[in-house]
């Protein structure tokens, strides 16, 4: 469920700012 959560708030934030998700969010991954 966690995976779940997190996939969707990171695609809801990818549609508002795709560059600072990249840099910020994903380098965790």
């Amino acid at each position: 469920m966690y995976l779940v959560s997190y996939s969707m708030f990171h695609l809801a934030i990818v549609f508002l700012s795709p560059v600072p998700i990249f840099g910020h969010m994903w380098p965790e991954l």
